[in-house]
């Protein structure tokens, strides 16, 4: 069942899923027990059957208006995505869920960047050391560390975005996942 989104903020989600061959609705693909981080890499498709994987170079968006505040990556080189894979944080400069992370993508913006919502920011990618699909991992929150690479304080993105469903996918993080 779908959520209502929350009206205090005016975000989206950080995947357009109009773009996604049959798209019907969201599986969260990491484990119900995270409630601080949402995979998108999961979607019950319109015969709804669970679809692992998102189409490779899938694009990412930032969910508001801010500022990069950090950035990572960007090199989708064959041969170096294990070790380059990419992030980005940015400063939406409000109370609560002030902070939004993009991770295990491929960024095409930069530090102090101001973004619009809806930007596209990066794309997602499948390779070495990130198994053989394409996901990205977000997540929302009050704060960063202090090289701004984590969130602090997280926000449960399930309570920010009404679109998100209580699916979940069994095993988490699996090709051959099922709904649960």
């Amino acid at each position: 069942m779908a959520r209502r989104a929350n009206p205090r903020y005016n975000f989206v989600l950080p995947v357009d899923s109009s773009g996604i061959p049959g798209f019907e609705k969201w599986v969260k693909l990491n484990p119900k027990e995270a409630h601080d981080i949402y995979v998108f890499g999961a979607y019950l498709d319109e015969a709804g059957k669970c679809v692992v994987g998102m189409p490779e170079r899938t694009k990412v968006r930032a969910v508001g208006d801010g500022t990069v505040r950090s950035s990572y990556g960007g090199d989708d080189t064959p041969g170096k995505l294990e070790t380059h894979r990419g992030f980005v944080i940015i400063d939406h400069k409000q109370p609560g869920a002030r902070f939004s992370a993009y991770y295990d993508m491929i960024p095409s913006v930069g530090d102090g960047e101001e973004v619009k919502r809806g930007t596209v920011i990066g794309h997602m990618f499948k390779g070495q050391g990130k198994g053989d699909f394409a996901y990205l991992r977000f997540q929302l929150g009050r704060g960063t560390d202090r090289h701004d690479t984590f969130i602090r304080g997280p926000v449960d993105p399930e309570g920010v975005f009404g679109e998100i469903t209580d699916l979940f996918a069994e095993p988490p993080m699996s090709a051959t996942a099922t709904i649960r």
